[in-house]
């Protein structure tokens, strides 16, 4: 029989039209996003409200549905690890391995499936030549299996219909009132109200309804990407479909302000060039890339530098950024190394050559949990940190380049499976009308991961690239139908 992959449908040339959104866009993402911040404050009328909102989209509009359950599931900054008795990322597993396991999976969602659960099982197998239990690895291993919320949205809609067209007009209220979110709390009351959980963990006291975290105008705050991630969801029918007003684009950069995280600004317009350029135009946009990022560096330059972990950075951390990588052709010895990078080399340089050291290079030395692995043989005193109080860590402790973090803790074989799994996923749906916003999505999370947000082996990150792999096959089965004539099994 013919499956899906063996057929292109062809598409007209999207004509750009202005973003055009009333009240009755922004009711519901605005309800739903202010019971969101309510629960990241611990706030009980959150909790109430939340469920009631999602059960309502759920009858209602599938499209409000599966947004709002995406941001619910992975926190996306307003609700973190303690928000709940559980962590709702268990939830979005427990929930994927029953659509899967139930779910009558044919085609496309079959070869998924069975990729998925060759590449769980290979994580899994190079795990167990680590000295470190499975029931402790396990903690951290999991998070790496998120891919299977794929499912999610086409059981979501597996009894409905869906227009992907639909689905990108469905996600803009969300982007802007997240860009609006990230400025009020950034710039105007300078604290952490309405995404209360984008600070690193840990990192400052947490803000909560009845003790909120306010610094006061003109005590401005750095406000984490975890919530900003989700444009990448944005880009490519913005950079295919809609035009942007003046004031769009204003809330936009003023989010970005507030983010200050450079690879994740620097991904969306790679994530751009991606859902846009064709391969014979890619240069003009590279070009137009270095040109922004130079008159932002220049801009940078002017503004005054703030104090960060005993190192002086530049206001908007991109002039600072750009010149820790030009200081690589200065490089002399490790020391030098260690501080490209706003210290990932720092994080990675001892643990990598603990690897070598062990002999570990092609499985790595495992999911070390940073406070239950207590194996002396894996705790590392990091001669690099600044910090001396940070000198004692677990050896796969965070480091803030995705692909190291991968190397140390699953060695050259579990590299291999990161990206032979990732780039095959894109291959299975290559054909597909709609495969370049799947591949525009993929390469921005892999992006982000260069700087440890939204990567390929965190939650927040796989749950958005799921989501876009999801309703990749669901636009594909929509076109398919529409043609009518062809009997294509989809599914």
């Amino acid at each position: 029989m013919t499956t899906v992959t063996d057929i292109s449908i062809p598409t007209e040339k999207p004509q750009r039209q202005v973003l055009q959104l009333n009240w009755s866009d922004y009711k519901w993402p605005l309800m739903f996003l202010l019971s969101m911040s309510m629960m990241g404050l611990v706030f009980p009328l959150g909790y109430l409200l939340a469920p009631l909102i999602l059960i309502n989209r759920f009858r209602s509009n599938r499209y409000d549905f599966l947004i709002m359950l995406t941001i619910f599931l992975a926190g996306c900054g307003f609700t973190a690890e303690g928000s709940f008795p559980v962590k709702t990322f268990d939830i979005a597993l427990v929930l994927a391995f029953f659509m899967i396991l139930f779910y009558r999976k044919r085609g496309i969602v079959k070869k998924t499936t069975i990729a998925w659960m060759l590449y769980c099982l290979s994580i899994f197998f190079i795990a167990t030549f680590s000295e470190e239990t499975l029931s402790i690895q396990f903690r951290l291993m999991r998070y790496t299996f998120a891919f299977g919320c794929f499912i999610i949205p086409i059981v979501v809609f597996a009894s409905e219909d869906f227009d992907i067209r639909e689905f990108f007009r469905s996600l803009m209220p969300y982007m802007v009132i997240i860009c609006l979110f990230y400025i009020i709390d950034g710039f105007i009351v300078c604290g952490f109200i309405f995404l209360p959980r984008t600070p690193v963990g840990g990192m400052i006291p947490e803000s909560y309804f009845f003790s909120p975290l306010i610094y006061g105008f003109p005590h401005f705050v750095r406000k984490y990407p975890q919530a900003l991630i989700l444009l990448a969801l944005a880009i490519y029918p913005l950079a295919k479909y809609y035009r942007l007003r003046l004031w769009h684009w204003l809330l936009f950069f003023g989010a970005c302000a507030a983010c200050q995280t450079f690879t994740v600004i620097s991904g969306f317009l790679v994530g751009a060039i991606v859902a846009h350029a064709q391969v014979k135009h890619i240069w003009r946009y590279a070009l137009g890339m270095v040109a922004f990022f130079a008159a932002v560096y220049y801009i940078d330059g002017f503004l005054p530098e703030k104090v960060k972990d005993f190192q002086s950075e530049s206001f908007l951390r991109v002039k600072s950024s750009i010149d820790q990588i030009l200081a690589l052709s200065e490089i002399e010895d490790d020391v030098d190394l260690a501080e490209f990078g706003s210290g990932r080399m720092a994080q990675a340089l001892p643990k990598i050559e603990l690897v070598s050291s062990l002999g570990r290079q092609w499985t790595g030395l495992g999911f070390l949990h940073p406070t239950l692995t207590t194996n002396p043989k894996y705790i590392i005193d990091n001669e690099y940190y600044i910090d001396a109080e940070k000198r004692e860590e677990v050896a796969t402790n965070l480091i803030e380049t995705e692909v190291l973090q991968v190397y140390v803790t699953t060695g050259w074989l579990g590299l291999i499976a990161y990206f032979v799994f990732y780039i095959y996923t894109f291959i299975m749906v290559r054909k597909f009308a709609y495969a370049r916003y799947y591949l525009s999505v993929l390469v921005m999370a892999f992006w982000f991961g260069m700087g440890a947000y939204g990567g390929l082996t965190a939650v927040d990150g796989l749950l958005i690239v799921s989501l876009a792999y999801g309703v990749t096959i669901l636009a594909q089965r929509a076109d398919v139908d529409k043609v009518g004539s062809v009997k294509l099994r989809y599914e």
